[in-house]
């Protein structure tokens, strides 16, 4: 339904091939189906009863990064990246960082 395209939609500014958010992960563990299934932990991975696998992590909190642009304002829009398998470090000018996020 539409509710659910909105949803699964990046905002206006953001696209395919660009970093779009900074997210804070909390503890892995190991879980059982029961706890799978509970809507409280469905919040906290972001993942669903049986289509989630044994272990899981939370998700702490996410924000969308800011515009490259270093004016500060909160413009939105992602950071351009060619795409690479697996799990990869990057770096990012600290300037698309949002408030809160760097100590």
């Amino acid at each position: 339904d539409e509710r659910i395209k909105k949803l699964k939609s990046l905002p206006k500014g953001y696209g395919k091939g660009q970093l779009v958010a900074i997210c804070e992960l909390g503890k892995t563990y190991v879980t059982t189906l029961d706890e799978r299934c509970e809507p409280g932990f469905q919040r906290k991975v972001g993942a669903y009863g049986a289509d989630s696998g044994r272990f899981a992590t939370e998700i702490k909190r996410v924000a969308y990064l800011e515009s490259p642009n270093g004016n500060g304002d909160g413009s939105i829009g992602g950071v351009k990246l060619s795409g690479r398998g697996g799990v990869f470090k990057v770096k990012v000018d600290k300037n698309v960082i949002p408030d809160g996020w760097i100590e």
